[in-house]
């Protein structure tokens, strides 16, 4: 979901991202058949929501990781060892992040205001990427505290300033960080 909660995000093995609105029905799905319960609804009777964007440009294999800013105007999608930014707005791809990551991405993060973007990996690094400047392609800091595949990373510019890591060796860490929040 985007920060604000009105539309919904989804990455795919066809190398794509879509855009949702989930509050409105898609006009070219036929509707529901009557249900005589409400308890037992297929998956193919659900109504479908509408698409309203596709983001396919720079990405090269299937997504396994999105995050979108707080202001809903940038989305960052992993896929395979690279990170690709669009505009959420046009649709357009506004840089790739590559060549830094030895095995998959698995997870993405972006700070509160787009001026940050965290990269986990099977690698069992945690990279973090500076998008202020745009003729940088390397990351600003790698982190290196897990022995195995890191599963997930976290920004917290709220409250506590940490970034949280999750990896499949059995550790979470918490890292305190000063990037501009």
């Amino acid at each position: 979901m985007t920060a604000d909660g009105k539309y919904c995000l989804t990455g795919a093995h066809d190398r794509t991202v879509r855009l949702w609105n989930p509050g409105r029905l898609d006009p070219a799905f036929p509707p529901p058949r009557n249900q005589q319960s409400s308890e037992n609804v297929a998956v193919r009777d659900l109504p479908r929501s509408l698409c309203i964007q596709t983001y396919h440009e720079g990405i090269t294999h299937e997504v396994s990781a999105l995050d979108t800013d707080n202001n809903a105007e940038s989305l960052i999608s992993a896929c395979d060892k690279s990170l690709v930014l669009h505009s959420l707005v046009t649709g357009q791809c506004k840089r790739r992040f590559h060549g830094h990551h030895t095995g998959r991405i698995n997870a993405v993060a972006m700070g509160p205001f787009g001026e940050t973007y965290l990269t986990a990996s099977y690698d069992a690094t945690v990279k973090i990427w500076d998008a202020r400047n745009h003729s940088a392609f390397s990351p600003i800091q790698s982190l290196n505290e897990a022995k195995d595949s890191v599963t997930d990373v976290q920004i917290d510019c709220e409250t506590t300033h940490l970034i949280r890591t999750a990896s499949v060796d059995g550790t979470c860490h918490q890292i305190r960080h000063r990037l501009s929040c």
